[in-house]
């Protein structure tokens, strides 16, 4: 789910947050989200934990890089859009 959070008879939030649940475990995992250019922010639960993503989007928008980091450790990934004509 993701979206500006809304408690019943308030204004949505300003910030756009996702909330992940595990069917696993049972754990919800919140994410906080900030664009800004072709620079994609994503916090892990609050911005003071630093634990966070960066990542920069191409210009044609199939693409983006970055890193996860936290304290003692991280990755950085790359992920590319993948055409959907013809699959099912």
């Amino acid at each position: 789910m993701i979206g500006h959070l809304a408690k019943v008879g308030a204004p949505p939030s300003a910030q756009v947050w996702s909330r992940f649940y595990s069917f696993h475990d049972g754990l919800t995992l919140d994410y906080l989200y900030e664009m800004e250019g072709d620079l994609l922010r994503v916090w892990f639960e609050d911005k003071s934990l630093n634990n966070f993503m960066e990542a920069r989007i191409n210009s044609s928008s199939s693409a983006f890089e970055g890193a996860w980091q936290w304290p003692g450790g991280g990755y950085a990934f790359r992920a590319t859009l993948i055409d959907p004509v013809g699959v099912p």
